[in-house]
């Protein structure tokens, strides 16, 4: 992480002053910011997947130290995963993906694939596999939102 601060910090916005904490930090960026607790587990079924996990120092609106217990979590790479057709995927003039009506996984694709990582044709979002969708649910988390997606054959 040669680009990564040696301090890194983050502050609440005063509209969104955090007065309580939660599993998952909702953001703007897309960015994956969870708990230690939730980061181990992510991490523990991780251990063969190239995955950044980048702690830092969060501050209230007020800029006073409010936790040093999250972490951005980054998993290195995406992977093309989709059924296009199903998935109804539009590209742009210029080949890029503008649009996509759905996220269904194509069966094909599946095999090999780790058990968290973004798909290659929308990258700010996450999947994560059915144990560890589990693991989280089990361990009783909050902000976290998992969705199971449809899978279908190739096209």
């Amino acid at each position: 992480m040669p680009y990564y601060p040696k301090d890194p910090k983050i502050f609440l916005k005063e509209e969104n002053p955090g007065i309580r904490l939660t599993s998952l930090l909702g953001n703007t960026n897309s960015y994956l910011i969870v708990c230690s607790e939730m980061k181990e587990v992510i991490a523990s079924y991780c251990q063969d997947v190239e995955v950044e996990y980048l702690p830092f120092a969060l501050y209230d609106h007020r800029k006073r130290l409010y936790s040093r217990d999250y972490f951005i979590i980054n998993p290195i790479g995406s992977h093309d995963c989709l059924n296009e057709k199903a998935s109804g995927v539009e590209y742009g003039p210029e080949g890029g993906v503008v649009r996509i009506a759905q996220l269904v996984l194509d069966a094909a694709k599946l095999n090999n694939l780790p058990p968290f990582f973004r798909i290659d044709k929308q990258r700010t979002t996450y999947v994560v596999s059915e144990p560890l969708a589990q693991s989280l649910k089990d361990r009783g988390f909050t902000n976290i939102q998992l969705e199971p997606l449809a899978i279908s054959a190739s096209a």
